[in-house]
């Protein structure tokens, strides 16, 4: 969990986007006109003034009253949060592997927290393994609870990887009703393998493309890194990026730099 191997610069989560908002809240850069029937805006004064002006002007009327044709609404900006959720599969399919993705991908957590604690941007993280999926780091941008809680994630057991997605699909969705402008991005670190599904007699994997589809309907962007000590890719995991929607990046070597550079270089 060092982060003394992690190159400067790489994903900076603090990168957001501007999106344009119907509240009060945010803030106020330029006026813009009302729709018929529309209500709960904040009036901008001076560019109503301005309209109405320009209005007698150009129709060369001597009538000084401002008419809602003239009405001029304020329109706000704010900043659009991310929310990184890494999805980490600590199961003890990959035997003697277990460890080092591990240490990279609490590694990988903390450095992009380091990169955005400032910043309003999060990050979570949901482990499976064994029997469940646990959501181990809530959406945060606290380093000092990441800590404490990537300190405790321990692995083995069998590869619930529908719970998994399931469990962090069902926390953006809690994130979005909480937070509509925020720009989740899920990002998955398995070698590939499922075999608890989350309906018992069901085949594993047809469940875990089916979320995929889910997922990717609900217009979640997504990472499959591949962090399984192979040559080639895992033909299950490519389906799997299909299914979600994204591409599936190879890792010959597991460390918190390259899951990073990976996400940056893919996701944003």
């Amino acid at each position: 969990m060092d982060l003394e191997d992690l190159a400067p610069g790489g994903l900076d989560p603090a990168r957001r986007s501007r999106v344009r908002i119907a509240s009060r809240t945010g803030r106020y850069l330029k006026a813009g006109p009302i729709k018929a029937g529309e209500h709960g805006f904040d009036l901008a004064w001076a560019a109503t003034l301005r309209a109405s002006a320009l209005r007698r002007v150009v129709e060369s009327s001597l009538d000084s009253r401002v008419i809602r044709a003239d009405w001029r609404k304020k329109l706000r900006y704010r900043t659009c949060d991310r929310l990184l959720v890494f999805v980490v599969d600590a199961s003890d399919s990959m035997a003697t592997r277990l460890h080092q993705r591990l240490r990279a991908a609490k590694g990988a957590v903390l450095a992009m927290l380091h990169q955005a604690y400032q910043k309003r941007n999060q990050v979570a993280l949901v482990a499976f393994g064994g029997e469940r999926a646990t959501v181990v780091l809530p959406p945060t941008h606290s380093i000092h609870l990441a800590r404490e809680r990537l300190a405790w994630l321990l692995a083995g057991g069998a590869t619930p990887l529908a719970m998994g997605l399931f469990t962090s699909w069902q926390l953006i969705r809690n994130e979005r009703l909480k937070h509509p402008e925020i720009k989740p991005t899920l990002i998955l670190l398995s070698d590939g393998e499922a075999n608890v599904p989350l309906i018992p007699g069901n085949p594993p994997w047809v469940e875990v493309l089916n979320l995929a589809g889910q997922i990717r309907q609900d217009q979640v962007s997504s990472v499959v890194v591949d962090v399984a000590n192979r040559w080639h890719k895992s033909p299950v995991l490519d389906k799997l990026a299909a299914a979600l929607g994204s591409r599936q990046i190879h890792l010959a070597e597991i460390k918190a730099k390259y899951i990073v550079k990976a996400v940056a270089d893919v996701a944003f």
